[in-house]
């Protein structure tokens, strides 16, 4: 039964694309005569595929395809396409100045503190921040806000700022994660809840993961009800399917989310089924085989993912990826849909004439790795600091 549901959760998801395209793919056939069309190949499949003593008969109006056509109308999220830019309003075009500051000094701390681009243009009233890490964006947009509230924008008030927002943000993962539990009626550590929330920053292929998750969650609750099997226990995995991408840890990310949640106490059948979404590992229950489903469904249904924009992710964490392994980098940052790349020195390990070279190897580096042409402009940034509190 379980394979039957999985040949047609692919055969729908090919049929909700029929369907929405129908201008384009199917001007001059009835959508009746569509589902009728698609239904007699799945019967004719059916019977050549599953063996006799196991097979489910069904007529052409299919009851398991209306079962999950029904659970996806009834818990489509909304397609969210991350973008990789953001907008703020200002009050005063007064305020651009002030942003900029003497000879572009609050401009270019803004910028090294945070790693993200700040576009500042002729559009009245507007500044832009350009990031293709949404995570650090939103730190950014929380920093600049902060400053035009303070009304004080300089370096040191940069700094104090950023690390405010840097809270911020942590906490907002933290009711990411509540509400998505909330929302499911489900109850999770706070460990996972806080990793768990994480995933509000991460997309793959333009879709955010947080939202995928949900929407898998409910997908699998409502195919495992109709089915029988511990629509509680699908649902809870579903939602956690994904949790590895938050996990700082190399290896494929439903393994690694598998084992952190083994150290949550999290039980053997939520385990296998996240550790087998992608068939890292066989799933061992009806549950894990319907989370495979549900994630599959979520992630093909149209609009719901775009490939080009997840590979631009790809290849500029690629590019930072590069410069942070070398030895003296501290940090670095691909702005200007990876044209640019600023580095940030260990002042302490690597001098003013270390600099040079560092740049000269992270560029060979760039060069035997891209399959892009064009060229990147490496900017070194190399700061010492002293402060002193006197008593006077």
């Amino acid at each position: 039964m379980i394979y039957l549901v999985a040949f047609l959760a692919l055969v729908c998801g090919v049929l909700a694309y029929l369907l929405v395209q129908k201008p384009k793919v199917v001007t001059e056939v009835r959508e009746v005569e569509v589902v009728k069309e698609i239904t007699r190949d799945v019967v004719r499949e059916v019977e050549r595929l599953v063996p006799a003593e196991s097979r489910v008969w069904l007529d052409e109006d299919v009851e398991v395809r209306d079962r999950l056509l029904t659970a996806m109308e009834s818990s489509a999220m909304r397609v969210a396409v991350e973008a990789s830019t953001t907008t703020l309003a200002l009050e005063s075009p007064d305020l651009k100045g002030r942003i900029i500051g003497r000879e572009g000094r609050n401009l270019k701390s803004f910028e090294q503190t945070t790693g993200v681009e700040l576009v500042i243009d002729d559009a009245e009233n507007m500044v832009t921040l350009s990031s293709f890490d949404p995570y650090r964006r939103e730190i950014a947009l929380l920093t600049l806000k902060a400053l035009i509230k303070d009304g004080k924008i300089q370096p040191s008030k940069i700094e104090e700022a950023h690390q405010s927002a840097q809270k911020q943000v942590e906490n907002s993962m933290f009711q990411a994660g509540e509400g998505a539990a909330r929302k499911l009626d489900l109850s999770l550590p706070k460990p996972v809840l806080q990793t768990l929330g994480k995933l509000k920053f991460r997309t793959s292929f333009a879709q955010n993961v947080l939202d995928h998750s949900v929407e898998t969650a409910l997908f699998a609750a409502k195919i495992a009800e109709e089915l029988g099997l511990d629509h509680v226990q699908a649902k809870r995995a579903a939602l956690l399917h994904d949790i590895g991408k938050a996990v700082d840890a190399e290896g494929a990310h439903a393994l690694t989310g598998m084992e952190f949640l083994a150290d949550q106490g999290e039980s053997e059948l939520v385990l296998n089924a996240v550790g087998a979404h992608h068939h890292d590992i066989e799933p061992a229950s009806p549950e894990a085989r319907v989370v495979i489903i549900a994630d599959i469904l979520s992630a093909s249904r149209p609009g719901a993912r775009r490939e080009a924009h997840d590979n631009y992710l790809q290849r500029l964490q690629a590019i930072e990826s590069i410069a942070n392994a070398e030895p003296g980098v501290e940090r670095s940052f691909a702005v200007q849909a990876g044209r640019e790349l600023r580095i940030l020195i260990k002042a302490d390990e690597a001098t003013d004439e270390d600099m040079k070279k560092i740049v000269q190897r992270i560029g060979e580096k760039l060069r035997q790795s891209s399959d892009h042409q064009g060229q990147i402009s490496i900017t070194a940034i190399r700061e010492s600091r002293f402060s002193e509190t006197i008593k006077l």
